[in-house]
């Protein structure tokens, strides 16, 4: 198993802090919206992300149809929330099913407790507990996103499938 950072001191991010959910919100659409080729994804449950909002998705949907090689990547520890509140991410799923990829995080996993996403390995937002809105937004350095993408790579590794759909239905 990959060592993956548990706390802020093991992987600072130096750019824009924010702790009021408002600021978190334009962080996370203002990454999404920058995304030209990766979005990689992982909280606990996705409860804050606002994936459930049509300006959200609609960002999304955007990035996703700007370039066909374009990917998502998300992971969290518990998929419910996203398959029973988020129905117009999971029509976003149904429609680009080969361009996102949800899994759900194994046993040894569900202690952590971050919250982040990360734009073409450039630009990210991270909250540093899934509880509190505390974090920060980081934009064009790839320095200062290594260690982010190293640790969603190592979740990423250590997670399965989830959410997936067929063109039978969800």
């Amino acid at each position: 198993m990959n060592d993956v950072p548990t706390s802020e001191a093991e992987s600072p991010l130096s750019g824009t802090r924010f702790d009021t959910m408002r600021l978190f919100h334009q962080h996370l659409l203002e990454i999404m919206g920058r995304a030209q080729q990766t979005l990689f994804m992982f909280d606990p449950d996705f409860s804050y992300w606002n994936l459930q909002e049509k300006q959200t998705i609609a960002i999304l949907r955007h990035f996703l149809l700007r370039e066909r090689s374009a990917r998502i990547k998300i992971v969290t520890h518990h998929p419910n929330f996203l398959e029973q509140k988020c129905p117009h991410f999971l029509l976003l799923l149904r429609e680009f099913r080969e361009s996102v990829e949800c899994r759900e995080t194994r046993k040894n996993f569900k202690h952590l407790s971050d919250s982040f996403c990360i734009a073409d390995d450039c630009h990210v937002v991270r909250r540093f507990h899934c509880d509190h809105m505390r974090g920060a937004a980081e934009f064009n350095s790839r320095q200062n996103c290594a260690a982010p993408l190293e640790r969603f790579l190592s979740i990423w590794d250590e997670s399965d499938p989830c959410l997936r759909t067929s063109i039978l239905g969800l």
